[in-house]
């Protein structure tokens, strides 16, 4: 007998970058260095016990002056994620740490190499005295007695590997383009609450594109696209793609924000926001497109910079989105 689940995800995945890939801790284009950002997301509440996940990361640059000249520099991210699910409380838990190089590769340090891991420690746990099993039937109602399953412990710990590289290049400064992959679950850690058998994660390849690109003054638009498979059973696959548009007022300050993104076969998923001062906010919605419609998910995501420079072309993974109005020449 076999089962199949996915990992813990968020359909904002520009806002849970690190999730998708080590890379993007501390990434390249933008103009903060430290960005601070919490996610949840409520699963199905409407047809069962609801999948709720939460999430807090941090991820810093570490390496470039103030103007951005030096070629190579280090990313480092951190973040923790639990997520719960079902009558039972089974319990996911995963405490991450990121680290990461960037390598310039041309001397206007407008394309470079990124490459990453991410060591991960998780926790699964379960509550047994919560859950029925086929053995408590008693023809007429679950009795009472302990199930004869062969369960072994309600908690367990493991370590998870993964990692990934990203290439980014700069067409000019009004257009960006970046390329990745990335491996999740390298390892192969053994997850079970039996003591038989030898269950394990199989690994999840990740491939991912996207492009930003400023449409008209202080109008910009990000697309991108995401699929990700498990090995040796590609016909376990998703793909997500959609785009973003965000536009700054005039004060600079502040950011309107919406997007539309469709998980293939799935859920069309729509998305606005609010960016003040280097503070975001975005909630989505999944509208679910499959045999479970009344199933929906909502998505909430908060997040802030920090040390923040002037900038002309900022990248959506870094929240600020401010165009910063070049100076008018003096007539003579």
């Amino acid at each position: 007998m076999g089962a199949f689940a996915q990992d813990p995800y968020f359909s904002q995945y520009t806002s849970s970058p690190m999730l998708i890939n080590p890379c993007f801790a501390g990434y390249r284009y933008g103009n903060c260095d430290i960005r601070l950002t919490s996610n949840y997301r409520n699963q199905w509440a409407t047809i069962t016990t609801p999948y709720v996940t939460q999430m807090v990361s941090v991820d810093v640059r570490i390496g470039q002056d103030e103007n951005n000249d030096e070629r190579n520099w280090f990313g480092l991210g951190g973040y923790v994620y639990n997520q719960t699910a079902g009558d039972g409380n089974l319990q996911n838990f995963k405490a991450s740490f990121l680290p990461v190089y960037n390598l310039g590769l041309n001397k206007e340090n407008t394309t470079f190499l990124s490459g990453g891991i991410n060591i991960g420690f998780v926790n699964r746990s379960v509550d047994f005295n919560k859950l029925v099993f086929e053995d408590q039937w008693n023809g007429s109602g679950f009795s009472g007695s302990p199930s004869t399953d062969p369960l072994s412990t309600e908690s367990f710990f493991y370590l998870d590997m993964s990692a990934g590289m990203i290439f980014t290049f700069k067409i000019k400064d009004e257009l960006r383009c970046h390329i990745g992959t990335s491996m999740d679950h390298i390892n192969m850690p053994k997850e079970t609450f039996y003591d038989f058998g030898n269950n394990r994660k199989e690994q999840v390849m990740n491939f991912h594109a996207g492009v930003f690109g400023e449409v008209e003054r202080n109008l910009f638009l990000n697309l991108e696209t995401w699929y990700h498979s498990q090995v040796g059973s590609p016909e376990y696959n998703e793909i997500i793609f959609g785009a973003d548009l965000s536009y700054a007022l005039n004060d600079d300050n502040v950011s309107l924000y919406s997007g539309l993104w469709y998980r293939w076969n799935r859920v069309i998923i729509p998305v606005v926001g609010l960016d003040v001062s280097g503070w975001r906010m975005l909630f989505s919605y999944d509208a679910s497109v499959s045999g479970l419609q009344p199933a929906g998910s909502f998505e909430i995501s908060l997040s802030k910079t920090f040390n923040c420079k002037p900038c002309v072309f900022c990248d959506p993974y870094n929240d600020v989105r401010k165009y910063q109005k070049k100076p008018k020449r003096r007539k003579r």
